[in-house]
């Protein structure tokens, strides 16, 4: 066992710490690249040039599990990048982390009632809930994960 005064504690954190930036910059990333699909006139992603032509051909004939995967990974740096969750300090963790849940599928949401307001996309009721099961999917490993994973304090990384 390490405790937190000894180098290697020291190193585990600053470790966790690097790893929640990382993850908060890719969830804004991630963010940013789902609202520019959103709002793009053509929903089509093949004109994407950086991406896999094979990869863009699958998803433009599987819309669903590019709203599933991409709100997946979304939901998986939003996760990692805060891991007690979202709301209010006085909140418990348990209700951080529903409201950090809920606001993503807010974002789900939010993102397809955009395109009501862009003549040639529409809002999809299909796309919301695919893309909310993909965000609930993520929040199901991410619990499940965190409580394997601990510290062998019995302290979750989160918790310090």
């Amino acid at each position: 066992m390490t405790s937190n005064n000894t180098p290697c504690g020291v190193v585990e954190r600053v470790a966790f710490y690097r790893v929640r930036s990382l993850a908060r910059l890719a969830f804004l990333i991630l963010l940013g690249l789902i609202l520019y699909l959103t709002v793009k006139p053509n929903p089509s992603i093949k004109e994407i040039q950086w991406m896999p032509k094979e990869s863009t051909v699958f998803f433009d004939l599987h819309d669903g599990w590019k709203n599933a995967l991409g709100y997946g990974a979304l939901a998986l740096a939003g996760f990692i990048g805060w891991p007690k969750g979202w709301g209010r300090h006085e909140w418990k963790p348990g209700s951080r982390k529903r409201a950090q849940l809920i606001a993503l599928c807010g974002v789900v949401v939010f993102m397809e009632l955009l395109q009501l307001f862009i003549p040639t996309r529409f809002c999809d009721i299909k796309d919301m809930t695919v893309g909310s099961f993909g965000v609930l999917v993520t929040w199901c490993v991410a619990t499940i994960t965190e409580r394997i994973i601990r510290l062998p304090t019995g302290k979750i990384m989160a918790d310090h």
